[in-house]
C-alpha cells in the first residue's frame, strides 16, 4: 500500500489542493496527516473540512491542540495568539471538536507517526538534531519514524555503529539492522528556503520512502491571506518566491554596445555577395530536403500511431442522458442506479456514459450472477488504458452531503485500481476550476464471498456548482459491481455567513490498521 504522509497544513488552501492533486496522481491510496491542520493561514474551515472528507488517519499537532482548547495558549507568541483566536472564529462547534479527536501518535506496521519528537510528545518537542532523533528511537520501536512540527524536511538514520547521522533528504528503501527518522516538512507553510509544499510518500510493499515538493499558487495565498486580514508574519516561504529573484533581462545582460565609431568591432568584411555562398547552399539544402524526408516519415509513423489510439477510443452513450438536479431529489433516492436488464457488450448503459481506453481489449456489460441478479462487468486486459463509468452531471450546492455505496468484486487474476471516483466544478473568486480527483473511494470493506464495500460520504465544499461521478478503474482482469447507490442529504456541516462549518463524522471509516 502506499501512504502519503503529509503535515502542517496550516489553513493553507492552495498547498493543500495542489498537494492532494500530486499524492492521487502518484496512486497514494491512504493519506496521514502528522498535525496542525489549522493555524497560521487564511482558510482554516476549508482546509479542515477537505481534510477531514480526505485524510485516514491524523495525529494531533500544537496548533490543533490550542485551538480545541487542550493546550494553553500562552506557550505561543503574540502574532500566533492572535491567529489562534481568529482561527476559532471560523470554526464550528463541529469542527472544534473534530480536532479534539486526534491522537498524540499513531502506530502502524513497522512505523510510527507523531508531530514532534516522540520523547514527550504531549509537549510537542522540537526535533532538531541527531541527538533528538536519537531520544525519539529511544522511545518506540519501530524501525521507521515519521514526524513534522519543524516546517523543514530532514532524514536521520541510525545503522549498527549506533551513532545517529543526519543525511540529506532523498529517497530510499529500508534497510534490515537500520532505523529512519523522517521529517516530512510542511505541506502548507515551507520554512527551509523552498516555498513549494513538501511530503512524503512511503510504500509498504517496496519499502521505500519518496520525498515530493510540489509547487502551489503563490499570488492566490497572498490574495487570500489579504482579503482574511490577518498577518502574512509567519508565511516566511512567501519571501522565498523563485520569482522575485529574478532580474530584469537589461540587467543580466554583460555587454555594453560601442558609443563612438573606434570601439566598433575592427578588420572584418562588411559586405558579402550571395553569390559565392551559392554552392554551398545547394549542398545545405539537399541536405535539409534529406532531413526533411526523414522527418516526415518519423511524423507518418507518430500520425499513424496517434490514429490507431483515436480509433481504440469508444464512448457509449445512451440516446436521451440529461443532467441530474441534486436538488430536486428526493430524500434517499439513489441517483446511481445500474442498470436491472440484461446489457450486452458494446451496448449502452441506461443512464451511465461509458468510455473505453481501448474497445478492442475492454468491455461493460451486465451479467447474472449465482443467486440470479444482475451486475455490472467490467473485463480488461489493457493495463494501460481506463474503463470509465460516468453519471451525467450532477447540480449540488455547498454543505450537500454525498453517500456513495457499492459492492465490487475482482477477479483472481485483477491487477489494478478500481474506485469511486467524484470530480468538483467549483467557483473560486469569480473563476471556475475543476478537481477531477476530488473524491476517491476503492473497495476495502471485505463482506465475504470474494465481495468488497466501497463506502464513504463527502461534503460539497463552498463555492461547489457541480460533480460529476464515476466508477473508473485500470486494471486487467474482470470486476463485477453491484448494490451502487449514491444519496444526497443536506448534511450536517452547514454554510454560515459564506463559511462551510466542518460536521462530526456520521460513520466509521473503514482504514488500514493504525493503532492510536
Amino acid at each position: 500500500m502506499r501512504y502519503a504522509i503529509v503535515s502542517d497544513l496550516h489553513a493553507n488552501w492552495q498547498a493543500w489542493s495542489a498537494v492532494f492533486l500530486d499524492l492521487r496522481s502518484n496512486g497514494a491510496a491512504g493519506i496521514v496527516c502528522l498535525g496542525d491542520v489549522v493555524g497560521y493561514g487564511p482558510q482554516p474551515a476549508a482546509v479542515l473540512q477537505a481534510a477531514h472528507q480526505h485524510v485516514d488517519h491524523f495525529v494531533l499537532g500544537n496548533h490543533d491542540a490550542v485551538v480545541c482548547g487542550k493546550l494553553a495558549p500562552t506557550l505561543f507568541n503574540d502574532t500566533a495568539r492572535d491567529l489562534i483566536d481568529w482561527t476559532r472564529g471560523q470554526l464550528g462547534a463541529n469542527a472544534v471538536r473534530f480536532l479534539g479527536t486526534f491522537p498524540l501518535t499513531l502506530a502502524g506496521d513497522g512505523f510510527r507517526c507523531a508531530h514532534g519528537a516522540f520523547a514527550n510528545p504531549a509537549a510537542f518537542p522540537y526535533l532538531l538534531t541527531r541527538d533528538d532523533a536519537k531520544a525519539s528511537w529511544a522511545e518506540v520501536p519501530e524501525p521507521l519514524l515519521f514526524v513534522g512540527h519543524t516546517h523543514e524536511p530532514a532524514l536521520y538514520l541510525l545503522g549498527n555503529s549506533g551513532t545517529p547521522h543526519c543525511v540529506e533528504p532523498q529517497d530510499f528503501e529500508l534497510e534490515d539492522g537500520k532505523r529512519y527518522l523522517v521529517n516530512v516538512g510542511s505541506v502548507g507553510s515551507p520554512r527551509d528556503g523552498d516555498a513549494r509544499a513538501s511530503y512524503c510518500l512511503y510504500d509498504t510493499d517496496q519499502r521505500a520512502v519518496y520525498w515530493r515538493r510540489v509547487p502551489f499558487d503563490l499570488d492566490a495565498y497572498r490574495a487570500a491571506v489579504r482579503q482574511a486580514g490577518i498577518s502574512d508574519q509567519p508565511n516566511y516561504f512567501l519571501h522565498h518566491d523563485p520569482r522575485q529573484g529574478r532580474r530584469p533581462i537589461r540587467e543580466l545582460l554583460n555587454f555594453s554596445p560601442p558609443s563612438t565609431p573606434d570601439q566598433a568591432v575592427r578588420d572584418v568584411v562588411e559586405v558579402q555577395a550571395i553569390t559565392r555562398l551559392r554552392r554551398r547552399l545547394t549542398l545545405w539544402r539537399t541536405g535539409f530536403l534529406v532531413l526533411l524526408l526523414a522527418a516526415t516519415l518519423g511524423a507518418g509513423t507518430g500520425a499513424r500511431a496517434a490514429w490507431r489510439r483515436r480509433t481504440r477510443v469508444a464512448r457509449i452513450s445512451p440516446p436521451a442522458l440529461h443532467p441530474i438536479d441534486a436538488h430536486a431529489a428526493a430524500p434517499g433516492c439513489n441517483l446511481a442506479e445500474l442498470p436491472d436488464a440484461p446489457v450486452a457488450p458494446g451496448a449502452a448503459l441506461p443512464g451511465w456514459v461509458l468510455r473505453l481506453g481501448n474497445r478492442y481489449r475492454q468491455s461493460a456489460c451486465t451479467a447474472p450472477l449465482a443467486d440470479g441478479t444482475l451486475a455490472l462487468e467490467l473485463v480488461s486486459t489493457d493495463p494501460g488504458e481506463s474503463i470509465d463509468l460516468a453519471l451525467p452531471p450532477i447540480a449540488v450546492r455547498p454543505g450537500m452531503a454525498f453517500h456513495p455505496d457499492g459492492m465490487f468484486r475482482r477477479s483472481p487474476a485483477f491487477a489494478g485500481s478500481i474506485a469511486f471516483v467524484a470530480s468538483l466544478t467549483r467557483n473560486v473568486n469569480g473563476r471556475e476550476e475543476t478537481v477531477d480527483q476530488f473524491y476517491v473511494k476503492e473497495p476495502n470493506q471485505p463482506k465475504g464471498d470474494g465481495w468488497c464495500r466501497a463506502r464513504q460520504k463527502f461534503d460539497i465544499p463552498a463555492g461547489g456548482s457541480s460533480i460529476a461521478f464515476h466508477i473508473r478503474g485500470q486494471f486487467t482482469g474482470t470486476v463485477q459491481v453491484k448494490d451502487v447507490r449514491l444519496t444526497c442529504s443536506e448534511g450536517s456541516g452547514i454554510g454560515v455567513q459564506g463559511k462551510t462549518v466542518l460536521s462530526s463524522r456520521q460513520e466509521t471509516l473503514s482504514r488500514p490498521t493504525l493503532r492510536p
